[in-house]
Parts: structure tokens; C-alpha cells; sequence
């Protein structure tokens, strides 16, 4: 198990969403990096596929560190949809500043066929684009 978080849509922090002020009042934010994957807009908020090993792809998101994991992987299951198999929590490697960390992330399980790739890899940047 691991107290890190690789978050990537609307738990960023600085954004306008209950989630992600709960998050923030309840981790510490260790910096921004990436993992490889291939970011898609499902709606309002993104979902993180696996681009498979070799693939340039990339999705930019933010490293936190949970002040308690067990309370804020339950709260975030909820939120994510895990039991109703829409995202996956799953382990990753996570990149930053040279240092490697393992990270929980959630993964878009769903069909990705006629969703918009973001190909900045960045939800945040992508915002400020598209207003849909």
C-alpha cells in the first residue's frame, strides 16, 4: 500500500469542485509530473486509459501525499465510481524530479470510441480550451 495519489482531472488542486477541496484540505501536494496514458474528456471530467508500454503518451496531474489513506481511498472509490466499474484504482509509477514514487491513480475502464482525446494530456490546460 502506498499513502501517494497521481490525480489528473477534477481532484487538481485549484479547482472549483467539492472533491478537490476535500482532497486538498486532507493531502499535501509533493508537485506535478506525469505517467504514461492517454487522457480522454468522458464529460465534464477526464478518464486516464493506458497507452501501453513504448507509447510516447503522457498525462500531466499532481503528486499528493494522503494524511489518511484508508479514509480518503474510501471517500475517493465513491467518487470515481469504483464499485459500479466505471474506474479502476490501481497502482503506478510516478516520475518526479528524478525521484520515483508509487502512486494510486484511477483508470477510465470504458470504451473510448467516439470520446475526445486530449492530446496536451493536461485536463487543467484543456479546460481553458474547450468550454464544452
Amino acid at each position: 500500500m502506498t499513502d501517494h495519489l497521481f490525480v489528473y482531472g477534477t481532484l487538481r488542486t485549484g479547482l472549483d469542485h467539492p472533491q478537490a477541496r476535500w482532497l486538498a484540505a486532507n493531502s499535501s501536494l509533493l508537485g506535478i509530473c506525469t505517467i504514461q496514458g492517454r487522457l480522454f474528456r468522458i464529460s465534464w471530467y477526464p478518464g486516464l486509459v493506458s497507452s501501453g508500454l513504448g507509447n510516447n503518451d503522457r498525462v500531466i496531474g499532481e503528486l499528493l501525499r494522503l494524511h489518511d489513506p484508508k479514509v480518503a481511498l474510501r471517500k475517493l472509490d465513491d467518487y470515481e465510481g469504483v464499485s459500479e466499474g466505471d474506474y479502476e484504482r490501481r497502482i503506478v509509477e510516478v516520475n518526479l524530479k528524478g525521484r520515483h514514487y508509487s502512486a494510486w491513480v484511477y483508470q477510465f475502464l470504458g470504451p473510448t470510441e467516439g470520446l475526445r482525446w486530449i492530446p496536451s494530456g493536461d485536463f487543467v490546460r484543456d479546460l481553458n480550451i474547450h468550454f464544452d
